[in-house]
């Protein structure tokens, strides 16, 4: 579901280029046995790390660049903001509601549904340059400020308010 594979034969197409220069984190579950022996096949063993669950993604925002989530289907993930609100520009699907708040191409990238492993390396490749790494993150944080919890709270205030005064 949150796109793993396209993510690895994306990996795949960018080790051609950049072999020892990028590294893929992969935080939550563990890679099954066929998928194991893609990346086997793939050649790029040494380029994915599958670190598991965690309890502290900031930890890993902290040592990444971009946060890549080429997800199938998503209504909203909210690991998005988090990494938007450390600084990474994100890459996520068209199907992830968090796409909605992105702007492409300047606080972070949209990929097509189905994700394409193709079109996930550009985007991915377009972020090897630190200078539109930096810039995008930049954008990804003030982005992100706009979608705090108070923010939220107050939003959803004020659809309740209206809709007790019967204003819908």
């Amino acid at each position: 579901k949150k796109g793993i594979v396209p993510l690895v034969e994306a990996a795949a197409r960018l080790n051609r280029s950049y072999a020892g220069r990028f590294k893929l984190i992969v935080v939550g579950g563990l890679p099954y046995p066929s998928l194991a022996r893609r990346i086997a096949k793939l050649g790029i063993s040494e380029a994915i790390i599958f670190a598991g669950p965690s309890r502290e993604p900031e930890d890993y925002y902290a040592n990444c660049d971009v946060f890549v989530l080429p997800t199938y289907y998503d209504a909203c993930s909210l690991v998005v903001f988090e990494a938007m609100a450390c600084g990474l520009p994100p890459i996520t699907s068209a199907f992830n509601g968090a796409a909605g708040v992105l702007t492409q191409g300047k606080d972070g990238y949209i990929v097509s549904h189905p994700p394409d492993p193709i079109e996930l390396a550009q985007r991915m490749e377009a972020l090897m340059a630190e200078p539109a790494r930096q810039t995008m993150g930049r954008e990804a944080v003030r982005t992100s400020r706009r979608y705090t919890i108070e923010n939220n709270h107050r939003q959803m205030m004020d659809v309740f308010e209206a809709a007790a005064a019967g204003n819908f």
